[in-house]
Order: structure tokens, then C-alpha cells, then sequence
């Protein structure tokens, strides 16, 4: 995911300062404050085992070994796993990259199609010439979060009666090859895959993305990329759960993710994403513009602390019954 643009407004700024509180209890952690049918520590067991094969980046036996624990599990289920597998002689010389997916079968009679995604690579932090950009990385938020997750999306879709086709996915190639950003050294899965759904006249009617999900302190960020009626279906969600504070009240920001490929075939995206505060330059960046609350957040991204042990089940309990409580909508509007 590249460095977004950054739009601050005056009431953005006022939205952070008032929301630090009740986002950050001095003595406790955040507050269960819904129901819904997934289980978080059911997807932290599985971001954990993710994290558990160590550096998982795109051609990596640690990364094989990921796809083969995603097999056993949809297995377990009675899902099949397909694989998209592909190389770009161009930008990635010698890299086998590989797209995952299963089919949850819907009702609707024409057929249509839902993708919920992540991408479950993790950066590459080795062989750069910067020793700086050279280190033990995991990707806990960043890979194995939305990855775990959907694993337990998995376990309670198969059995609802969904209108739509839902087809999960997981990307390979999401990270840039070089440390920094370059646009085309990056997406690789999500530029193939909806390539592939677009020739097979497949392409999806709306896309929900997880990226970067899971830390303790966990927010919403919105994207500018994003659809306004999936920010509008998200935000309400995240409202009746009793979590309002947590949703799109800080800033914009546009954000170079894999909603993007599906956004510019005309599909309704969505990134529910946690970005803002994490990154390491955030605070020489925008010293102007500085609160009190962004001191108070982990900067795990593409870091070392990007591990276990900053990740929490709860979160991944509000990411995943977030999309639940939306869903019913999504089929409301999009699939009648």
C-alpha cells in the first residue's frame, strides 16, 4: 500500500481530540459492545499461525506453507481452495505469485458476485542495500489479520443462505518489491485476479477489502477510493454495533490498495483499513497538523512491532461481525 495523499480538515482535527478518550481507556482495553456469529479468537488462532511461518514474502516457502495451512483449513470445511498462480518477467523476475480463493454459492438467481478480500503476503525486509531496510518483518496487522479472518468468514458464510456469490479471496503480491513504494512493483494479485474476473464476465457488483486489521487500538480510516454507499452501509454498522467513535472520524486519505484494480472496472469497493498514526514518518510529516491522539497509537507498519503481540482477538471480533452487521445491507441495495 503506498503513502496516501493526506486531506486535514479543522473539525478532522477537533474529531481526533474528542474521540482520544473514548477510544483509549486509561485502565482497561476497549469494550465488547456487540453480538454477532464471528468468533475473533477464532481468527486470531488462525493470524497467529500465519505469523507462526515467520517472513511470508510473495515466493517464499514460508509463504507456500501459509497457502497449505488455508487448504487444510477450507478442508476442514468442506471448501475447495483454487489458485491462481502467475509470474511477471517484467517487474518481478524469478517470483511465482499466487492468488487463492473459494466459492461460497449465493441464491440469487442472476448469479452475482461478492469478493470479501486481504492480501497475505507480507513485505519483503531482506536483501535491500539499506541495512535499514533489512529486518525480521511478520506482517501480524499487515498480511495474517485480514487472512485469518476471512478464514473465519469462511466458517459462518458456508452455512447462511447468501444472495450473492461470495467469493473470498486471498492476495498474493500486494507489497512493493522495492522497500519503497513503486506503483509498479505492487498489487500484483489484485490487478491479475480482476483481470480474470473481468474476462470471465465474473467481475463482482461490490468488493470489501481488510487491510492492516487486528491492532489493540483498533479504527477505521476512510478512503477516498472507497464507494460512498459502502462508506455509508460500513459507517452505520459500525454505529448500531455501539462503535461509532471507531468509524472514518479522524481524516480522508486516498489509498493505493487492492480495492483500487476492481474500483477502476466500476465495481463498489471498500477498504476498511487502520493506517493513520501507524507508520513511523507520520509525526515528521504533519507537525502542523499534530493531536494529542496520535501519540497514543502503536506505529507497528512495516516495522518489527508489526507482531502478535500488538494484535488483539477482540479487534478481529469487530472487523468481522462489522462486515456481518453490513452484509444484510450490501445484499439489500446491491443484489435485489
Amino acid at each position: 500500500m503506498s503513502t496516501p495523499r493526506i486531506l486535514f480538515t479543522t473539525a478532522a482535527v477537533v474529531a481526533a481530540v474528542a474521540t482520544l478518550f473514548s477510544l483509549k481507556g486509561c485502565d482497561s482495553g476497549p469494550t465488547k459492545t456487540w453480538t454477532g456469529p464471528v468468533d475473533g479468537e477464532k481468527a486470531f488462532t488462525h493470524a497467529k499461525a500465519m505469523v507462526g511461518f515467520g517472513p511470508r514474502p510473495s515466493g517464499s516457502p514460508a509463504l507456500q506453507k501459509n497457502v497449505d495451512y488455508i487448504r487444510a483449513e477450507l478442508k476442514k470445511l468442506e471448501l475447495e481452495l483454487n489458485v491462481q498462480e502467475f509470474t511477471d518477467d517484467e517487474f518481478a523476475p524469478g517470483v511465482t505469485f499466487r492468488n487463492l480463493w473459494t466459492v461460497i454459492p449465493g441464491t440469487d438467481p442472476k448469479n452475482r458476485t461478492m469478493v470479501v478480500c486481504a492480501h497475505y503476503d507480507t513485505k519483503k525486509t531482506s536483501g535491500h542495500a539499506d541495512p535499514k531496510q533489512n529486518f525480521h518483518f511478520v506482517g501480524a496487522m499487515d498480511g495474517a489479520g485480514g487472512s485469518g479472518l476471512l478464514l473465519e468468514l469462511a466458517r459462518i458464510l458456508k452455512d447462511r443462505k447468501n444472495k450473492p456469490n461470495i467469493w473470498l479471496v486471498w492476495f498474493d503480491g500486494e507489497e512493493s518489491i522495492p522497500f519503497k513504494w513503486d506503483d509498479d512493483r505492487a498489487l500484483f494479485g489484485s490487478r491479475k485476479f480482476a483481470e480474470k474476473m473481468s474476462d470471465e464476465k465474473v467481475l463482482p457488483k461490490s468488493l470489501v477489502l481488510f487491510d492492516l486489521i487486528g491492532a489493540k487500538d483498533w479504527k477505521v480510516d476512510r478512503d477516498l477510493h472507497s464507494t460512498k454507499d459502502m462508506n455509508k452501509i460500513f459507517e452505520a454498522a459500525g454505529e448500531k454495533m455501539g462503535q461509532k467513535e471507531r468509524m472514518f472520524q479522524f481524516f480522508q486519505r486516498d489509498l493505493v490498495d487492492d480495492h483500487r484494480p476492481f474500483g477502476k472496472k466500476g465495481v463498489r469497493v471498500i477498504d476498511l483499513i487502520d493506517f493513520r498514526w501507524r507508520t513511523q514518518f507520520d509525526r515528521r510529516q504533519h507537525r502542523d497538523t499534530r493531536t494529542p491522539a496520535e501519540d497514543e497509537y502503536v506505529r507497528w507498519w512495516h516495522t518489527p512491532e508489526d507482531d502478535i503481540h500488538n494484535m488483539s482477538a477482540l479487534s478481529l471480533d469487530f472487523f468481522g461481525n462489522l462486515f456481518m452487521t453490513a452484509l444484510p445491507e450490501l445484499e439489500k441495495k446491491f443484489y435485489n
